[in-house]
């Protein structure tokens, strides 16, 4: 889409700019808070037909303290969203949501306008306004703060408080970002996707729903259709894109985690019972809590799965992979164990900060050869039997130490020597192919019988329940048990009947046609 700027001359003009890049001199651009009573392209518009000059009574304050800075910079262009997008024009503004992280990014400044705060503040005081001004709250301003590569900041009376470079430390402190990323010294791509959610999560808010998931477009080179009215549905296509984009897992490890506690050979036994939940996270808030989840390459996760216990595959393919389904949500190709009678565990390649893998637990929806399957989560219920103590536990945190396991290179003293569970036992860990429902509560859902054996797939359950009592990670009697199928009785006589049948019709036709020939 063509960049339409305003001009730094005393008359108000526009001019549009095929790219960023074609604008001579460079550009300014606009970092601020909207108000209810923002300037329109329209009234811009007929300030600049009419001939009138930027102190025309007419031109808003922040337009005129705008075009000042940008003419003080020797810039000789500046733009405005409020003025310069024209939003009557509803595939104007699409295009300009989805430019607008390119046009921030290639601009020479950016001003960040404060509106609360005072000229004189001191930035780096403990409880100063800075720190709490409203411009910190809005997740508009978040791609508007990372994307260009020089902001300077600027107080309610637009006096100058300093620039990002300089503020980096305290930004870090009431933003979250990394000042390596707000330096330039780290590339937003190069943070993980829940990482860089968690940014949006805290204490920012939108006027619109779907302004939640357009104004993080940017941060992950995402382009989608802008579709007002649609509410949550828009953060989930977000996440839907970013999954086909790039397969970090930690798009689906929000929400708390919990310890798999093994004790004594028991298996893990819930202590609420579990609720299913959504696969793909309802708001930018539900990565509040991870934002420490350090990067896992797929090499060292795979390397891990390999010393944890033997890995089986009957495609001998240890990539774990995703590919989003038209009516069975996600399809997966991850690591995948039994943890209780009940439940089982699909390992994603990612950490929390103590180093513990993190997995989805799964409950069957269906037949068990079906291998469709939601996501549980256990809900604590408060002590007066109102409302929830602590929030939805939806990860199982996985550590050698919760299992009461060790790696393979132990001692071979710790190793077990009978079927039971006992320290020091190994899982047989299965990458194999299966389904995780989007929206459990979904019409596809009611498809599926419920009640189901928990078996991740009729072709590998049966070996599953072997490898598993030989590994020691259930106990006899407590094997997966095989999907059970009609009986067919003997394969071979059926297909000696139906070659009979076929063999005595064509007879019959052949004989036919020699009694016609005959007569």
């Amino acid at each position: 889409m063509p960049l339409r700027l305003l001009s730094t001359h005393e008359r108000i003009s526009f001019q549009s700019f095929i790219t960023p890049e074609a604008v001579p001199g460079g550009y300014a651009i606009l970092s601020h808070v909207w108000r209810d009573n923002e300037p329109s392209f329209e009234g811009i518009s007929l300030l600049a037909d009419r001939g009138a000059t930027f102190d025309d009574p007419g031109v808003d304050s922040k337009i005129r303290q705008c075009r000042r800075l940008a003419k003080d910079l020797n810039l000789l262009w500046f733009w405005s969203d409020a003025p310069c997008i024209d939003q009557r024009n509803n595939t104007e503004l699409s295009e300009a949501i989805s430019s607008m992280y390119q046009w921030y990014e290639k601009a020479t400044i950016c001003i960040a306008h404060l509106p609360d705060v005072p000229g004189d503040t001191i930035i780096r005081h403990p409880d100063s306004v800075f720190r709490n001004s409203i411009y910190f709250q809005r997740r508009w301003t978040l791609q508007e703060l990372i994307a260009p590569r020089r902001v300077i900041f600027v107080a309610e009376d637009w006096t100058v408080l300093g620039e990002k470079s300089e503020l980096a430390d305290p930004l870090e402190e009431i933003t979250g970002i990394d000042t390596d990323v707000l330096r330039f010294h780290l590339r937003v791509s190069d943070v993980n996707v829940a990482r860089r959610l968690s940014w949006a999560s805290d204490a920012r808010k939108t006027r619109r729903v779907e302004d939640e998931a357009y104004c993080l477009m940017g941060l992950f080179n995402i382009h989608m259709n802008i579709r007002y009215g649609e509410g949550h549905k828009a953060f989930e296509r977000l996440q839907k894109k970013i999954l086909k984009a790039d397969c970090d897992h930690t798009l689906l490890a929000w929400g708390g985690a919990k310890a798999i506690r093994i004790p004594s050979g028991r298996m893990h036994k819930p202590e609420s019972s579990p609720h299913v939940t959504t696969l793909f996270a309802p708001s930018p808030a539900a990565f509040s809590g991870s934002r420490s989840l350090p990067f896992i390459c797929i090499k060292e996760f795979v390397a891990s799965m390999e010393k944890w216990g033997t890995v089986v595959d009957g495609d001998s393919e240890l990539l774990p992979r995703f590919a989003l389904s038209d009516h069975y949500g996600l399809e997966c190709h991850l690591p995948i164990f039994r943890i209780s009678p009940s439940l089982l565990a699909a390992v994603l390649a990612c950490k929390d900060k103590s180093g513990s893998l993190l997995a989805l637990p799964l409950q069957a929806q269906g037949l068990g050869k079906l291998a469709v399957y939601s996501i549980c989560c256990e809900v604590q219920p408060s002590s007066s039997g109102v409302g929830l103590d602590s929030p939805t536990t939806r990860l199982l945190r996985i550590s050698y130490e919760d299992l009461g396991m060790v790696p393979h290179d132990a001692t071979a003293a710790t190793r077990p020597v009978s079927g039971h569970q006992t320290a020091g036992c190994a899982p047989t860990i299965y990458f194999t192919h299966f389904h995780i429902l989007t929206d459990p509560s979904s019409r596809s859902t009611r498809i599926f019988p419920p009640h189901s054996p928990i078996v991740p797939s009729s072709r590998w359950a049966g070996t599953l329940s072997r490898s598993l009592f030989a590994g020691g990670l259930s106990r006899p009697g407590d094997q997966i048990r095989e999907v059970e199928r009609p009986s067919r009785g003997p394969r071979y006589p059926v297909i000696i009947l139906r070659a009979a049948r076929w063999l005595c019709s064509v007879a019959g036709e052949f004989m036919g046609y020699v009694r016609y020939f005959l007569a």
